[in-house]
């Protein structure tokens, strides 16, 4: 699985944090988490659902794509970054999101990754 994610990246962790439609969002809703994983491929997941989190392949500098599976269509995400290429918005071709999401905040420590040798 992870060849298909293409090669790792270490620059990831700029577009890491909590994304939202508005600041002041329904209690959770249409609100998505973004990290890296351990293995360096980024990782997005909306917060309002249980489903496992998507494992985003690189297709450029700040657009990725998951693949999807029998369940569920393919994503694609598009980051909008500020001068110092660190993220300030996101963009997630799902249904029912016509408007670029705001980056809120960074993630608390327990939405990290815990990864061997402390990485």
């Amino acid at each position: 699985m992870l060849a298909a994610l293409g090669e790792a990246r270490t620059d990831l962790g700029r577009f890491g944090g909590i994304y939202r439609n508005a600041p002041d969002g329904d209690g959770g809703r249409r609100t998505f988490f973004v990290t890296v994983t351990c293995e360096g491929h980024l990782m997005v997941g909306p917060m309002w659902a249980d489903v496992a989190p998507w494992r985003m392949r690189s297709l450029g500098d700040t657009e990725f794509r998951w693949t999807g599976n029998d369940f569920a269509d393919p994503v694609r995400a598009t980051f909008a970054t500020g001068q110092d290429g660190t993220a300030t918005g996101l963009t997630v071709d799902l249904e029912g999101f016509t408007e670029p999401l705001i980056r809120l905040s960074d993630l608390d420590a327990g939405w990290q990754p815990r990864c061997p040798g402390g990485g």
